[in-house]
């Protein structure tokens, strides 16, 4: 019997002692925890929140990229069908600024390449290679022996800038979340 006294005894002791330091050393315990929880939330806010600063520099980077590689597609595109419809003359002033702005599409490339994401850059970089085929084709269809063929090709190549303008263009859209609202045509410059 005595050792079932000592017994309840010491598990008592045990059970107020346990109590008693869970009772003194639980605020600080919390306090520690908290602190140390206080620390990886600090730091997990101040990660995202330079992450979030960084994509919103990268967004804006993009944003005034997009608008000079679109204004270069439009026009090239635009002047390539005026040389497609005159040809087989030759448009010296024309053929000159399909130029400089096929050599801003492609300065405007070379600096967009690390930011453009594959579905942005691909239209962009087939429109560049289409366009140079095209001016291939008429310098061809306009030198002093031109060939019935390269007149086709012109054309495939003319209807070919005119489908990846408008990949381009709404891919650019909807990656920037532009809402283009409709607006009334002047022409068929506008429309496609």
């Amino acid at each position: 019997m005595i050792q079932l006294v000592d017994m309840l005894s010491s598990a008592g002791i045990a059970a107020v002692v346990s109590a008693a330091l869970t009772y003194l050393f639980k605020p600080l315990l919390e306090a520690r925890l908290q602190r140390a929880l206080s620390a990886k939330v600090e730091a997990l806010r101040a990660a995202y929140v330079s992450e979030h600063e960084y994509l919103k520099e990268l967004i804006k980077h993009n944003a005034d990229l997009y608008p000079n590689l679109i204004e270069s597609v439009y026009r090239s595109r635009n002047i390539a069908r005026e040389l497609q419809a005159r040809a087989p003359a030759h448009d010296p002033v024309l053929r000159a600024e399909l130029g400089t702005h096929a050599l801003a599409l492609v300065e405007g490339l070379y600096r967009a390449r690390l930011f453009l994401a594959p579905e942005l850059f691909e239209p962009l970089h087939q429109f560049k290679r289409t366009l140079e085929q095209f001016v291939f084709d008429y310098d061809l269809a306009t030198g002093s022996s031109p060939s019935h063929g390269v007149e086709s090709a012109l054309r495939d190549a003319q209807k070919r800038l005119d489908e990846l303008y408008q990949e381009a263009v709404s891919n650019a859209q909807a990656a920037l979340r532009i809402c283009s609202s409709p607006r009334p045509s002047s022409g068929p410059d506008e429309t496609s």
